[in-house]
């Protein structure tokens, strides 16, 4: 049983020659009308994700006051357990594909290069390692008097693992990947509850939530992440997730944090984001309105872009230049306490180069994936 409650899908299936108004025009200009376009959903490759046992684990880390920072083997947009392959259903694709940290060097080593050599992933995402953050240090609360920095140090990896990276679009109204989009709920009820003493839960779905004015057309940028098989959980990381896990939805909004680092994009989008404050890392839950779903084996975090101008401002300058912009997400729990430190992240990604309208997966009234 869910700790919060979703709409139940009435009845009904979309038309797949229905129009529906732009993604990017929608974010870009909300207060200016509509531009309809045709529905995207031939344009979904079949180009899956790749299997747990033939990804590379990895990692990013951060802290509120930091600035922060292939194989193209086909697959399923979910992983499974190996040996239970028929057990756990693999049914949502995705355009987007997975390639190693490794192959992205020429972003840092070839610069001058990059327009050229990142041609191959485009419309890609890959997992940053966690040393390329630096979050808060077991001394961070005890010597706050000396320099902030010096009291920072990498992260350790991240315990849980991206499996699904898609954006959902439904012409009525969603609230709840978990409930509301039909692969993923199976997916996810297909598995069994947690142990009720397992520290974290097995899936953790992290999802922008994006409303035109005056409307109940949804998109979802949704990530789905899986706990790793390996996943070593360390008692500071534990005591932050069992507070936050206890606490109220006002109470969980002061611990989330989440950091967006900038990779590769164009000097004005740089200096753009950088100017409205984006690269530094925030308390979510203080400046976008959030709510949590905990299941019986997932926790649900959807944050609402639309309910903060600075955010909207943010989410429109890079939107617009998304296909030219490399960027990491990271999303960790502050550690408040000294039982808490050092802070750990939860989890991370970088998108590549992505055509948002490319992977959007249109969903009919039940939830379902518009297939032409």
């Amino acid at each position: 049983m869910q700790t919060s409650t979703s709409t139940t899908r009435s009845p009904g299936s979309e038309d797949p020659t229905s129009k529906k108004q732009s993604f990017m025009k929608m974010l870009w200009k909300p207060t200016l009308g509509s531009k309809q376009s045709p529905v995207r959903s031939e344009n979904i490759s079949s180009q899956s994700w790749l299997n747990e046992s033939t990804r590379t684990d990895a990692t990013v880390n951060s802290d509120e006051q930091d600035s922060v920072g292939c194989s193209d083997q086909p697959d399923e947009f979910f992983d499974a357990v190996q040996g239970e392959e028929n057990k756990y259903p693999m049914t949502l694709s995705s355009a987007l594909k997975f390639v190693q940290m490794n192959d992205l060097d020429f972003i840092a080593n070839q610069s001058d290069k990059i327009s050229e050599l990142k041609m191959p992933f485009l419309n890609s995402y890959t997992e940053p390692p966690a040393s390329l953050f630096q979050v808060r240090g077991k001394d961070y609360l005890t010597k706050s008097g000396k320099n902030m920095k010096d009291l920072k140090v990498p992260s350790d990896d991240a315990p849980y693992q991206l499996i699904g990276l898609n954006v959902f679009h439904s012409k009525t109204a969603m609230k709840q990947v978990s409930n509301d989009v039909g692969d993923v709920r199976r997916y996810l009820s297909s598995f069994p509850p947690d142990a009720p003493n397992k520290a974290l839960p097995q899936f953790l779905l992290i999802n922008w939530i994006m409303r035109p004015l005056f409307s109940r057309e949804t998109w979802f940028v949704s990530h789905v992440y899986k706990l790793r098989s390996k996943a070593i959980i360390d008692a500071p990381l534990e005591n932050a997730f069992n507070r936050f896990k206890a606490g109220t939805s006002e109470e969980k909004n002061t611990q989330f944090k989440y950091i967006f680092k900038i990779v590769d994009a164009p000097r004005v989008v740089q200096s753009s984001v950088k100017g409205l404050g984006g690269e530094r890392p925030v308390i979510i839950g203080k400046n976008l309105t959030t709510t949590y779903y905990q299941g019986p084996n997932f926790l649900e975090i959807n944050m609402d872009v639309s309910s903060s101008r600075i955010a909207s401002a943010i989410n429109s300058i890079i939107l617009k230049n998304v296909q030219n912009v490399s960027c990491d997400l990271t999303w960790l729990l502050e550690g408040q306490k000294e039982d808490e430190l050092p802070e750990r992240l939860l989890a991370a990604v970088r998108w590549n180069w992505v055509n948002v309208e490319d992977i959007t997966v249109d969903l009919d009234s039940n939830g379902e994936r518009i297939v032409q």
